[in-house]
């Protein structure tokens, strides 16, 4: 993980002293991203209904569970025999925003009440894994750009005092 950050480091180096901080805590939140994946095969009595209310229950899981940065959701385009029909995509700050969303009671609620009594049994498969990539920081652009115009903000409204 270190020399994953190595170039990050530079960059940060380079920045004026006043920015390197706060670009450096928002490198530090972001670096131990943890990416959950989760793919679906329903029953065959499972109606457009059924998975439509799967879907709806799955997309109202961020809003009710901090901690989750991004999701996404696909269903399969049958290009491929043997698929699974749903894939669900979560995004957290760290393992442990994901251990808590996992434990979080609108989560079980939606695994035992909506998915699981569809669900083919035995066909659920997930992955939960650090993101290893060197653009982690892009991710997270947005939030450094927020914090590098508050940094100016301050710098200029200081000037004017």
């Amino acid at each position: 993980q270190r020399s994953r950050l190595q170039p990050v480091c530079r960059v940060i180096q380079q920045l004026p002293t006043k920015m390197a901080p706060i670009v450096s805590l928002a490198v530090l939140l972001y670096a131990a991203i943890v990416k959950h994946i989760v793919m679906f095969e329903f029953q065959r009595n499972t109606s457009d209904e059924d998975l439509q209310e799967i879907k709806d229950a799955l997309f109202k899981l961020p809003r009710q569970v901090p901690g989750v940065l991004s999701y996404e959701m696909g269903q399969d385009l049958k290009l491929q025999k043997n698929n699974k029909q749903l894939a669900w995509a979560a995004t957290f700050r760290n393992a442990e925003a994901f251990a808590k969303y996992q434990a979080h009671p609108a989560h079980t609620d939606v695994v035992l009440n909506v998915i699981r009594p569809k669900l083919k049994r035995g066909s659920r498969v997930s992955i939960q894994y650090q993101v290893m990539k060197p653009s982690i920081v892009l991710q997270s652009a947005k939030y450094l750009l927020y914090a590098i115009i508050f940094v100016v903000i301050l710098d200029f409204l200081s000037n004017k005092i």
